[in-house]
């Protein structure tokens, strides 16, 4: 009778432990802000004045597919 007891006991700690790890486990992989930006132009993707634009925003920082995402319409 009392080694279920033991056995139950450490299967509830082995629980609430793990519960209390969980969300250190969860937040490892922070993902940086994405940011979003959206341009209204009638000139295509590789006009001049859209790669100046782009080539600004790599200046500061900022690069496609890694912390932004551009949509030209």
């Amino acid at each position: 009778m009392q080694l279920d007891q033991l056995k139950r006991r450490e299967f509830i700690s082995l629980l609430g432990g793990g519960s209390l790890l969980a969300p250190f486990a969860a937040s490892a992989q922070e993902a940086g802000r994405t940011y979003r930006l959206a341009v209204l132009t009638a000139n295509a993707r590789e006009a001049p004045q859209n790669m100046a634009l782009l080539d600004e925003l790599r200046r500061y920082g900022f690069v496609e597919g890694q912390n932004l995402v551009i949509r030209l319409a």
